[in-house]
């Protein structure tokens, strides 16, 4: 039985501490397996294409092919043909048959073709003279027979139709091949969603009998909503790792194909797959030791009574529940220099009667730390339930219809500019949302910056959950005594009375208090007066007196303000051709410079950064508005080169629009806006269209007439196929479009097929 059947199968009989102390000695058991996302996905594509998607091409290839030789048979006698008297064009498509690929003839006759023994045996033997010889290998449409090969023959040979063939192309070039190329980076969430819809349409197309559809679609669907979490093994049954440690085995040995490119970065990967392996081994090793323990926590759990500490977030079943407990866990360590304002009270008041509630305000005011301050007092109230949330589907996905609880979202509608994404998803979950609100027993707590928020779209996104907002720069707006109040959480005393002097004349925010604090030999005065040119003269200086730091900086503002430890490690070819071009344009000297920043990554940590668990962030949003600003001021050229996608289009704007900008908005002058435009170009013949529209610029008529030219010099093929990727909402870029109102851009795509 599985362990988590067991668990289920306790429940009743048990309180609700205990089940969660089972829970965690489960998961302290079993533990995880210590894997990046974008690993994660990229395994479970190839286990997804190699257990769910080969065996159903095999069975769907075998009749048709076997039926074509039959026909080539009677016609052309191709199983008796001679070495002067053989079919060497297949005349439908005129294609030359590669007779090397059968017969052993390769081997045995290398290039004396007139030696070749032509005749076809059977049709195993037909379906290789459609291929490449090195993809010829499989002796029967079974397990030698990979996914390339299946591929390739219903992309090759005519008797598949139009529309299956198109799509194996499509499934060819877009999944299997990019999964084949081993980097990883490329398999971010929307590429992993866009896959999975892909793979969805292929099997609708080719027309299997509905019960076989329904089942392979079921397998793919198990996969597209379950799969990462089997690297959190503690959540897995014994049944379910068996079938996934078999599944895993076998990509292990698709990976020893010779289409697979073996650069280092698949030979990490591939440490990747024997770590997974293990760990199932020893999973299933231990599986009756664990189930022991269970028993053993039943009856010591039931005489510890009610004396443990009640857990700040979800139920223990929850897969998400070590982070938000990990995220709560900062919220409380922050709190301590938490200073009470009228707004906690006012909100607290209003969520007695209401659902939504929404502070707005600056960056750096303090709008997270107070509704983390709100968050943490709905703990102390018996029964509710605080979870940090991202999303509306983080809402929808942790809903319990007759639990309290209480979700605390940062940043709603984005970070520094309006996110298309998190528009998208509140528009497209309001109905399911306000059904879930009407219920009275969930709460929302959000903050978002002030100038987002008035966002036409935004308004039109949050309407219908939002009656009223907290506005810290009108009526909430801090006082000078709750000012002083705050900076006395974290200045000196001497300090504390040069503001005096001085508040009503300079910038102050809880956030800049913080920042001086971290920072000696720093006049008060000039800080607040100016942090941003501080922090400016700080990095032209650290650029002499420590260039390690200072392209570590650097990195961080290119990956979006986030790294992970791996970066360090063994980083991808495409990650480490990056990193490379860093430190030639830094003059640093690359034999060491991997070393030598990551021991200043660790000296960053409460200045610059903070760590949560392998994940190293800046300290800040606003901090990292400065160094986007900084950086895309002196390496302008650079940052266009090699920061994320989101990254350019968040930050960004052209010098030729003459728009108003927020102050830390990263400038694009007139001179580098050809080589900006052909990023974007480049990007989006990757695959990325979707994100590319999400560009802060797009706003502007201007900006989409540059835009479109990109598309103008493509051709019409690769316009539609650049139209078919999808978001993570299940919509391509047409739709996205249209929702906007970019008119001269969704008639140029209507015009092409969008």
């Amino acid at each position: 039985m599985a362990v988590h059947s067991i668990i289920s199968s306790l429940q009743p009989l048990l309180s609700q501490d205990i089940q969660g102390q089972i829970q965690a000695s489960t998961s302290s058991s079993t533990g995880t397996l210590d894997l990046d996302d974008d690993v994660k996905r990229w395994v479970v594509i190839g286990l997804c294409l190699h257990s769910v998607l080969t065996p159903a091409l095999r069975k769907y290839v075998s009749p048709i092919i076997t039926q074509m030789y039959n026909v080539l048979v009677a016609s052309d006698h191709i199983n008796t043909q001679t070495s002067h008297h053989f079919l060497r064009y297949y005349l439908p498509t005129k294609t030359k048959l590669n007779y090397e690929a059968i017969n052993n003839n390769k081997t045995l006759y290398g290039g004396q073709t007139g030696k070749y023994d032509r005749s076809v045996k059977n049709h195993i033997d037909l379906s290789k003279l459609f291929l490449q010889t090195h993809m010829a290998q499989y002796i029967a449409f079974d397990a030698t027979c990979d996914s390339s090969a299946l591929l390739a023959i219903i992309i090759n040979i005519d008797q598949f139709p139009l529309a299956v063939r198109e799509e194996a192309n499509e499934v060819r070039s877009s999944i299997r091949n990019c999964w084949a190329h081993c980097n990883v980076m490329q398999w971010t969430p929307g590429k992993f969603v866009a896959s999975f819809q892909l793979l969805e349409s292929f099997i609708k197309t080719i027309g299997v009998n509905a019960t076989e559809e329904n089942r392979i679609l079921g397998d793919i669907h198990n996969w597209k909503t379950n799969g990462t979490n089997f690297m959190n093994i503690s959540m897995l049954g014994a049944e379910l790792v068996s079938e996934i440690q078999t599944a895993t085995q076998a990509l292990t040995e698709c990976t020893q194909d010779d289409s697979i490119e073996t650069d280092s970065n698949f030979h990490r990967l591939q440490k990747q797959l024997i770590k997974i392996e293990k760990k199932f081994e020893e999973l299933k090793t231990n599986t009756g030791k664990w189930l022991m323990e269970i028993g053993a926590n039943v009856s010591g759990c039931r005489s510890i009574g009610t004396t443990e500490e009640k857990t700040l977030t979800h139920h223990a079943n929850c897969l998400c529940r070590d982070a938000h407990q990990f995220e709560v866990n900062l919220w409380q360590q922050q709190d301590s220099k938490f200073v009470e304002t009228d707004i906690v009270n006012d909100m607290i008041k209003f969520l007695e009667t209401k659902h939504v509630a929404v502070v707005i305000g600056a960056s750096g005011m303090g709008k997270s730390s107070i509704i983390h301050h709100i968050g943490l007092k709905f703990y102390q109230k018996e029964g509710w339930t605080v979870i940090p949330c991202h999303s509306p589907q983080e809402i929808i996905s942790h809903y319990k219809e007759d639990e309290f609880l209480m979700f605390v979202i940062d940043n709603i509608c984005g970070k520094y500019a309006v996110s298309g994404v998190d528009i998208e998803n509140w528009i497209n979950n309001r109905h399911i949302l306000k059904m879930m609100l009407g219920k009275g027993k969930i709460k929302i707590l959000a903050s978002c910056r002030l100038e987002i928020f008035n966002e036409e779209k935004v308004q039109i996104s949050l309407r219908p959950f939002i009656s009223y907002t907290f506005d810290l720069s009108t009526k909430y707006r801090l006082s000078s005594k709750e000012k002083l109040a705050i900076a006395g959480k974290y200045l000196k005393s001497e300090d504390c009375e040069k503001l005096k002097e001085i508040i009503e004349i300079v910038t102050f925010s809880p956030l800049l208090c913080f920042l001086f604090s971290k920072y000696e030999d720093l006049s008060l005065h000039e800080f607040l007066k100016g942090p941003f040119n501080i922090f400016c003269h700080e990095w032209d200086n650290l650029k002499v007196v420590d260039p390690h730091k200072y392209c570590l900086l650097f990195i961080f503002v290119i990956f979006n303000g986030t790294i992970n430890e791996s970066l360090f490690e063994e980083p991808n070819v495409d990650v480490r051709n990056k990193l490379e071009n860093v430190f030639e344009n830094l003059n640093i000297d690359r034999s060491s410079a991997l070393s030598q920043i990551r021991n200043k990554l660790h000296f960053c940590v409460g200045t610059y950064f903070i760590k949560i668990g392998k994940m190293y962030k800046v300290i800040h949003e606003k901090m990292f508005d400065f160094l986007c600003c900084y950086f895309g001021r002196n390496m302008t050229s650079f940052v266009i080169e090699s920061a994320t996608i989101e990254v350019l289009c968040e930050r960004t704007q052209l010098q030729s629009l003459h728009r108003c900008r927020n102050m830390y908005t990263v400038i694009i002058a007139k001179k580098y806006e050809n080589e900006y435009l052909q990023r974007f170009q480049k990007d989006i013949q990757t695959c990325s269209l979707y994100n590319s529209i999400n560009n802060v610029n797009m706003k502007y008529r201007i900006y989409r007439e540059q835009f479109l030219n990109i598309f103008k010099t493509m051709s019409k093929e690769a316009v539609k196929r650049i139209l078919k990727n999808k978001n993570e909402n299940g919509n391509n870029a047409f739709i996205t479009l249209c929702s906007h109102g970019y008119d001269e851009i969704v008639q140029f795509f209507y015009i092409h097929g969008g």
